[in-house]
């Protein structure tokens, strides 16, 4: 996928990056080799009921623990 020279400020945040190694492209884009900049550009929708991102770097395993722990003992509330 080729960007033209007025088109290549839309891959500043790095998000039609992401998501064109992933193989994810609106249906404008299917067949063009030249960029297709437009608002449809977006990650689909999730579909899990609930997204939890743990990270830490050197983090002693005792916090890891703890952490997974209380993440055990939480209620899930589904909102309707």
């Amino acid at each position: 996928m080729h960007p033209l020279n007025d088109d290549k400020h839309h891959l500043t945040s790095g998000i039609i990056r992401e998501l064109i190694s992933q193989g994810i492209y609106p249906e404008i884009q299917a067949e063009q080799f030249d960029l297709q900049p437009s608002d449809e550009w977006k990650y689909p929708q999730r579909s899990e009921s609930i997204i939890f991102l743990m990270k830490g770097r050197m983090t002693p395993h005792w916090k890891l623990d703890r952490c997974l722990t209380s993440l055990r003992t939480k209620q899930i509330r589904v909102s309707e």
